[in-house]
């Protein structure tokens, strides 16, 4: 600059303030002198602003496009006379002077003020044509190789002057012309792709034979020309790759590079994207957050980076689909997701289509304002491809749901319309099965599961169950899966267990969409607008239950078979119970093992009990479902357990009749849906432990037969031997034996038969009145179910009877107790039988000899020929046993003990105060578990406490037991 005169610099000051602002007054003019000289001043050792950013920087703050054809002419103004005087650090300084002259707020002209005020119109310098390097080195920058002869010479200072003055007194005629210049100027500007892309291409201009003023030559106009249509060539050119590159096709200049190895890299090298290979760029590279040079102008770095990311979206949305498309396992729901995509896509076609059309009318810049909303459509479905595409079933649908409560209303919108697509299979497998029965799900998508090999029998409970974790979420409430899973079952359930093949649905409408199923998301507050499918289901359960229940009840007989149930397992035909066990025990007393006990001999018994009571007047369907089963262990075979011998290992069997004989009842098909198995095996449990309880009160009644006749014989031969009743020993040994045995008998039977009815009416009873009352109110099939499951499990909780492993240990204890009872009163029964039937055999042996006797001394002959026979009768049928009678008392204080003890438990367990009982017997952690079922227990237990504690008080009516415990 101190080459340079005083003239000049004000000269290039005042064109410089007067390009940014209109005029050019003294105080602006004065500021940009100071910054300029400023920015001269500066050391040539220290480092050049960056041009680039810089000359962004100027051209953001020109908003018109009048100010930044001045500012170009007063930068290649500047360039000339830099070039001139060899100060090469000069352009980037004027750029960065310029930059700070707009940072101090000099405010810009308007297109007004620069109509009227005229302007000095320096030549724009021209540069090189666009040329294209190496494919090898794409990357390097265009080199210039003008000569600085050929500048033209600046224009003198009274020029300049002279120029200005001209300029304000010129005429009218005169400033049209410069305005059509200017106009025709402007033109030539759009053509180019962006507003410094002459500045760009190259810093000095070709001024090799340019002479004189500084005029714009024809050479100069054809060089500008060419550098024009070359970098329009360019545009044109990338535009066309743009194109390639939104559908993910790999061009000439734009390549896409795919990582394949799936580890993340922070290396440049290894981004995955695109790669431009093109001389407008000055790296190939393009991401987010890049500084990039560019001669194509802002907004076409942007451009490419944009197309390249939507190409790479769109890439991954069809590999998805693609994939889909390819793969057999993949289910309906995972094909219909792709097919919607697919669907999404032709509008991005559509898009594409129009674009090829109008390619020759756009630039890069007009391509990136156009690309926004099908990049944020691609990004959407990109990112369902990348989180979805490894679900299938309802969890697709739930996760496509999740997105639907987006907060970008966009986002929401579109994932709304592709969930209605993507659901309408899902809600024609649910409309299939909830009005046909059918289950097409092929895929295992549905939340309805079919489980194979299960028989038609158990198709209600075992044959269909519900996939939780298949149900989608927002797409179908909780609250309705239950009721959709039922209607289906039970449409199956009336074909295959009913054989009611001619039943069909009859609904207002079969059309899906007029009955609901659609799909309608619930709302954030998990509110469903579905209500029509709600109908529908409700409707629809209604008709297949009450089918259901009419044809159970009608066709079916299901109360019949219930009362039948209740009247053979659960001995409520009393006079048939009382004929079998007679039955049995005339045919087996005495029959030691289970040897020659045969099933058609138990039928047989069990017919004539039939016959001979009140049983007979049962309907006959349910007669002939009665049948005999025999309890044997796994490893026993019946044909050589039932063989004519008897091999060792029989002979130690101490088993009897009573042990395995059971009562069987063949359920009818339909009703196993309300009698499975295990609702069979407690009708089961509870017949065994009443029937032992029938059992042991027909053997107590029986010992009393023969504790009479014993009785009787006793005092008929202390009669006839003269015995003196109130002196003889033995005699009295023998009545206290006699009497000892009947109190503990009465004892017994006082227990049984207060246990019996309590069972009986109190359980038994009222638990079928209630299942009666139940099944009435009933209106589906699973109520009917639950009221006949709440029915077995009272009676199996109010009977006292052995709980299994797993439930309270209170409830096992007083079941072991109950049991300890009755095995002590089956003790007491045979060793009592086994005492009168030796006694009887002896009473008759005296009876035979007494006869004889009196016989003989009918004839005039002695009665007894010896002391010894007439001794004989003195023992009294062997009932004056000391043994005998310590046994009986063994088995009277141990039975008077566990009596106590059940009272005792059961008594602290109505009244909830078993917190303070401890067992002697027992352990305290055991009586620390049966604290639980106390007063504190569930309402269940308490509905169970009154009956109990009339129980408690019928069995120590005079408190005798009460005294004994303390």
């Amino acid at each position: 600059m101190s080459s340079r005169s005083g003239e000049d610099v004000e000269e290039a000051m005042q064109r410089l303030v007067r390009a940014m602002k209109g005029h050019a007054d003294v105080a602006s003019v004065s500021l940009a002198r100071r910054v300029v000289s400023s920015q001269i001043g500066l050391s040539q050792d220290r480092k050049a602003t960056n041009v680039t950013n810089a000359w962004r920087r100027v051209s953001r703050k020109a908003p018109y496009q009048r100010h930044k054809a001045e500012l170009e002419r007063v930068y290649n103004d500047l360039n000339i006379r830099c070039a001139r005087s060899g100060d090469e650090d000069l352009p980037p300084k004027v750029i960065t002077v310029m930059t700070k002259l707009m940072g101090k707020h000099i405010k810009c002209a308007t297109p007004e003020q620069l109509t009227s005020s005229s302007v000095a119109t320096s030549p724009v310098v021209n540069s090189e044509p666009l040329s294209q390097p190496p494919q090898s080195s794409y990357q390097q920058p265009i080199q210039v190789s003008t000569p600085l002869s050929t500048v033209s010479q600046p224009r003198q200072p009274y020029q300049n002057l002279q120029y200005q003055s001209a300029a304000r007194t010129e005429p009218l005629q005169q400033r049209e012309q410069h305005q059509q210049q200017e106009q025709v100027y402007q033109h030539e500007r759009r053509l180019s792709s962006t507003s410094t892309a002459l500045s760009s291409v190259s810093f000095f201009p070709n001024t090799a034979q340019s002479q004189g003023p500084l005029v714009r030559s024809e050479a100069r106009e054809q060089q500008i020309q060419q550098n024009r249509q070359g970098l329009e060539h360019e545009e044109a050119a990338l535009l066309r790759e743009c194109l390639y590159s939104l559908q993910g096709i790999d061009g000439e200049r734009i390549k896409y590079h795919f990582n394949s190895s799936n580890v993340l890299s922070n290396c440049v090298d290894d981004y995955e994207g695109i790669r431009v290979q093109s001389p407008a760029l000055n790296n190939p590279l393009l991401y987010t957050g890049q500084s990039l040079e560019t001669r194509l102008g802002s907004g076409a770095a942007d451009a490419l980076r944009i197309s390249g990311e939507a190409g790479w979206l769109y890439h991954r949305t069809q590999s998805y689909i693609h994939q889909v498309q390819q793969d057999d396992s993949k289910g309906i729901l995972a094909r219909a997701f792709a097919g919607t995509l697919s669907e999404e896509l032709q509008e991005y076609h559509s898009f594409l289509a129009s674009l090829e059309a109008k390619l020759n009318d756009v630039s890069l810049r007009q391509l990136m304002v156009d690309l926004r909303k099908p990049t944020h459509r691609l990004k959407i479905l990109a990112m369902l491809t990348d989180g979805l595409g490894d679900l299938s079933g309802g969890n697709l649908l739930s996760a496509i749901y999740k997105h639907t409560l987006h907060g970008d209303t966009r986002h929401a919108s579109l994932v709304k319309g592709i969930l209605g697509h993507v659901s309408k299979p899902w809600f024609d497998v649910l409309f299939r099965w909830s009005t046909q029965g059918v289950l097409s799900d092929p895929h295992g998508e549905f939340f309805v599961q079919e489980i194979p090999n299960v028989k038609d029998k158990f198709l209600w409970t075992q044959r269909y169950e519900i996939n939780r974790d298949l149900v989608p979420t927002g797409i179908l409430d909780k609250h309705l899966v239950e009721p959709a899973f039922n209607v289906g079952k039970g449409i199956n359930f009336i074909r295959r267990c009913l054989l009611d093949g001619t039943w069909t649905m009859k609904l207002p409408s079969m059309d899906s969409a007029d009955l609901g199923y659609s799909c309608k998301p619930s709302s954030r507050k998990g509110n469903n607008s579905n209500a029509e499918l709600q109908k529908t289901l409700k409707r629809a359960g209604e008709l297949v239950h009450s089918h259901i229940l009419l044809t159970l009840k009608k066709e079916n007989h299901m109360m019949e078979h219930l009362l039948a149930l209740k009247q053979f397992l659960f001995l409520g035909q009393g006079d048939f119970f009382s004929a079998l066990i007679d039955g049995l025990f005339t045919e087996f007393h005495g029959h030691q093992g289970i040897a020659g006990i045969y099933k058609h001999s138990l039928l047989s018994i069990v017919e004539g009990a039939l016959r001979s009571t009140n049983a007979k007047y049962q309907p006959q369907f349910c007669l002939d479902r009665l049948q005999v089963e025999l309890l044997l262990g796994k490893d026993e075979d019946a044909n050589f357990m039932f063989g004519p011998g008897r091999s060792p290992s029989q002979q130690g069997d101490k088993r009897t009749v009573w042990d395995i004989f059971m009562l069987d009842y063949k359920v009818p098909d339909p009703l196993i849906a309300i009698v499975d198995p295990a609702a069979l095996k407690k009708y089961k449990k509870v017949f065994r432990f009443l029937f032992n309880l029938k059992k042991v009160e027909y053997m107590l009644n029986y010992t009393w037969r023969q504790n009479a006749t014993l009785q009787h014989a006793l005092q008929t031969t202390a009669q006839y031997n003269g015995i003196d009743k109130s002196a003889d020993a033995r005699y009295l040994q023998s009545t206290y034996l006699l009497r000892k045995i009947s109190i503990l008998r009465q004892s017994m039977m006082h227990l049984i038969c207060n246990l019996k009815s309590y069972l009986m009416f109190e359980v038994l009873e009222g638990g079928w009145q209630k299942l009666v009352s139940d099944i009435d109110k009933a209106k589906t099939l699973d109520e009917v179910i639950e009221a006949h499951k709440s029915y077995l499990n009272g009676i199996v909780r109010k009977s006292l009877l052995k709980a299994d492993s797993n439930e309270l240990t209170s409830k096992q204890y007083l079941g072991e107790q109950v049991e300890t009872l009755l095995s002590m009163a089956d003790e007491f029964c045979s060793m009592q039988e086994a005492l009168f039937r030796e006694s009887l055999q002896l009473a008759a042996v005296a009876t035979e000899k007494r006869l004889r006797a009196e016989t003989r001394l009918q004839h005039g002959h002695w009665g007894f020929n010896s002391q010894q026979e007439s001794a004989e009768d003195d023992n009294f049928f062997g009932l004056a046993n000391t043994p005998m009678i310590k046994e009986v008392d063994r088995i009277s204080d141990e039975y008077e003990q566990n009596a106590v003890e059940l009272l005792k438990v059961l008594g602290e367990i109505v009244n909830g105060n078993l917190d303070d009982y401890v067992d002697e017997n027992k352990n305290k952690s055991n009586v620390a578990d049966i604290t639980r079922m106390g007063a504190s227990a569930t309402d269940e237990f308490d509905s169970d406490l009154d009956p109990q504690r009339f129980l408690v008080a019928q069995l120590d009516h005079n408190e005798y037991y009460a005294k004994q415990a303390v």
